[in-house]
């Protein structure tokens, strides 16, 4: 198993794509965070008045700290979901069962190597966020909240939840053969559908819905009351949002894994 892990970690090293969608994550996730910063401070701008709400509501810190989550998410959810999907399209994925032949092995190697990729993306996330939070927190004299547990503990729900995009991505690759269906579905549902059907249930006040949602599981998981995370009016807890988002992985997951195991591979 260790083999087939250091393989498929490999494979991603060597993929030029991948490469090129770290760049491109590093990029919008610092438009990102910047952005969550401004939506931050501006109510009190537009009011002619100083920029407190940094020193005062840990809340608003910690959503600039976890800023770069929604474009981050992206390129975590892209990347698991070539792990699989590229092997469709390149037409090497038969090889890959020839070298190694018990599918489980394949699935759960890929699997392991994109929540190795999603928590490194969700670390430099969260770096991301904390430079951008270090220029917000000096220009306004507010504080950083770094001596209590829950930013800590949000910082860290941060890491996990990209970690969880990427698997989530990873689980699209295993149901999906097609590489551009599987991009076309997951981006469109997640970034097109869900943004769209949030909106929609926070106007109807239908919260428990909303927290249901991708979105709103990460929003609440991550602490975050920025706009841009589309949080429910009252959020789930960190714990059971997470246990969400899990969901959203292994009901994909579970299906296209019985899926492949059963089906033939050219």
């Amino acid at each position: 198993m260790i083999g087939v892990l250091r393989a498929e970690l490999i494979k991603v090293r060597a993929d030029r794509p991948s490469r090129v969608l770290l760049i491109l994550g590093f990029v919008l996730g610092i438009g990102s965070a910047v952005l969550t910063g401004v939506l931050a401070i501006r109510p009190e701008l537009a009011a002619g008045q100083p920029a407190t709400v940094l020193g005062r509501d840990a809340s608003a810190v910690i959503g600039i700290y976890n800023g770069a989550i929604p474009m981050t998410r992206i390129l975590a959810l892209v990347a698991g979901a070539l792990a699989m999907s590229r092997e469709y399209s390149h037409k090497t994925l038969a090889l890959t069962y020839l070298s190694t032949p018990n599918r489980y092995s394949v699935i759960g190697a890929k699997a392991g190597a994109q929540a190795l990729i999603g928590l490194i993306i969700g670390l430099v996330s969260v770096l991301i966020g904390f430079v951008v939070a270090t220029v917000f927190i000096i220009v306004t004299s507010g504080s950083f909240f770094l001596d209590q547990a829950g930013t800590w503990g949000a910082l860290l729900l941060g890491v996990l939840s990209i970690a969880v995009w990427s698997l989530i991505g990873c689980a699209a690759g295993v149901l999906i053969r097609d590489v551009v269906i599987t991009l076309a579905i997951t981006l469109g549902f997640c970034f097109l559908v869900d943004p769209t059907v949030a909106v929609i249930f926070a106007d109807q006040g239908w919260t428990l819905a909303q927290n249901l949602l991708p979105s709103g599981a990460t929003a609440a998981m991550v602490q975050s009351h920025s706009v841009l995370m589309l949080a429910s009016a009252n959020p789930f807890p960190p714990g059971l949002a997470a246990l969400v988002l899990i969901g959203w992985c292994l009901i994909p997951g579970v299906i296209g894994t019985a899926l492949t195991i059963s089906r033939d591979v050219e």
